[in-house]
């Protein structure tokens, strides 16, 4: 069976070597797309990473081309759709080792014409990015496995489009009971357990088919040692790289909490300059973020910056304290999507600001360029302060409202008791006129 799969394998290389002649996988990424003090990390996109293509960086006038390299043992991912199930569903399983990407610098695009695999079943990505660098984005956790799933089910049904899935009808999809299982896990260990369950199966089913002859599974034996050896070898260089990005990380935190300490608050800005703020706990928010707030980079008023430092307690919202950590370290659309996420107009206004000031002092941006974007985020100002100044009018109205209302009923108050007043007169005078007749 293994010897059967291996050939129909070999047979995909060798057409997709045939193609890798006529065509060369080529991505440019204009300069004015990547800050001038970021040109010299574009080299991270060449550098030899785990479960990445291999890439060569050009740098030409305008641009920066990067030539990704397909080797002879790398398939695609529409390759792998023709072999049985259970090979299938191991290079399937793989997918999930790239979740490890997410707590490095590295960026990717999961999708079809992007992912390849190793002969062995380990995937590889073509396109890769740098974190508030170069693009694409970084998925968030619910995103990376929506798009697993729509890989695992568009690998068995060619009439599944991988597009379709993610763009909102994987949850309506109905498909086969195993795709129904794929659907509904909830996290990715789930869903790995579910694959894994399949896999098991498909295994099973294949060794009470097949029999292996004894110089065939030498070969297996053989090249499973080779393979380990190699797989032993990456998995102990990638670990070591780990542990020392994750010794460089703390330490960078412990040196900011250090600074926070001695309420060296500039410096504490210095240390975090660099680190994703997602990735930071709630305690390095709150350093951060009253650390920026104390700075007053943002040039604040008194009263308002008192009123802000208020609010930025070690318990305060999360998203709250990562909007001040983002705006510090210059990620104005992300402090933009926090502040609509929040629905608070100040600190949506102060965002819309730092945007404004950010187009106006950008050079790269064309005059044309510069007058659409500035429309574009002035109009959004304009749009809240316009709705607050009715809001605000609204509430003066009511407020002359009851205000009249409440002189009218002291006025009417007034007559009633005066009403009384003479009533009780002419109820006197009568009791008299009685007394006087008797």
């Amino acid at each position: 069976m293994f010897e059967k799969n291996f050939e129909a394998l070999k047979d995909l290389e060798t057409d997709l070597i045939s193609e890798q002649d006529t065509r060369a996988y080529l991505r440019d990424i204009p300069k004015s797309a990547v800050k001038p003090e970021h040109y010299h990390l574009i080299y991270l996109l060449e550098q030899r990473v785990m479960y990445f293509l291999d890439g060569e960086v050009t740098e030409l006038h305008d641009r920066f081309q990067v030539n990704y390299h397909l080797h002879e043992n790398v398939v695609t991912y529409d390759k792998i759709k023709q072999l049985s199930t259970n090979e299938k569903l191991r290079y399937l399983l793989n997918i999930a080792k790239l979740d490890e990407l997410q707590n490095t610098r590295y960026t990717y695009q999961l999708e079809p014409s992007e992912l390849h695999f190793t002969k062995n079943g380990l995937p590889l990505l073509k396109t890769r990015g740098i974190r508030h660098v170069i693009e694409p984005l970084p998925y968030t956790e619910e995103a990376f496995l929506t798009r697993y799933k729509a890989l695992i089910i568009a690998a068995f049904n060619d009439k599944v489009q991988f597009e379709t899935l993610v763009e909102g009808h994987l949850a309506l999809y109905k498909g086969t009971p195993f795709d129904q299982q794929i659907v509904q896990a909830k996290t990715l260990q789930n869903l790995k357990e579910i694959l894994q369950h399949h896999y098991n199966q498909q295994e099973e089913k294949y060794k009470q088919h097949y029999t292996y002859v004894q110089k065939k599974r030498h070969a297996l034996y053989k090249w499973g040692s080779v393979v380990a050896t190699t797989l032993s070898l990456v998995l102990l260089a990638f670990l070591a790289y780990m542990y020392l990005s994750v010794m460089k990380y703390d330490a960078q935190v412990q040196a900011g909490y250090q600074s926070f300490i001695k309420e060296d608050y500039t410096q504490v800005l210095n240390d975090y300059e660099d680190l994703d703020a997602k990735k930071l706990d709630q305690v390095a928010l709150y350093a951060y973020a009253k650390s920026y707030v104390e700075t007053n980079k943002q040039g604040l008023e008194k009263d308002n910056k008192n009123n802000v430092l208020n609010h930025i307690t070690p318990t305060a919202n999360k998203d709250y304290l990562l909007y001040w950590v983002v705006l510090g370290q210059g990620d104005i659309d992300e402090a933009l999507n926090i502040s609509t996420y929040l629905e608070d107009n100040d600190l949506t206004k102060l965002a819309l600001i730092n945007k404004l000031n950010d187009i106006k002092n950008n050079p790269k941006l064309s005059s044309e360029k510069r007058s659409e974007e500035t429309k574009k985020y002035n109009d959004r100002l304009q749009d809240i302060l316009d709705k607050e100044k009715e809001v605000k009018n609204e509430k003066e109205k009511e407020k002359e409202a009851s205000a009249q209302k409440n002189n009218e009923r002291l006025k009417q108050q007034e007559e009633n008791e005066k009403k009384q007043k003479e009533q009780a007169q002419k109820d006197r005078e009568k009791r008299q006129e009685a007394e006087r007749k008797n």
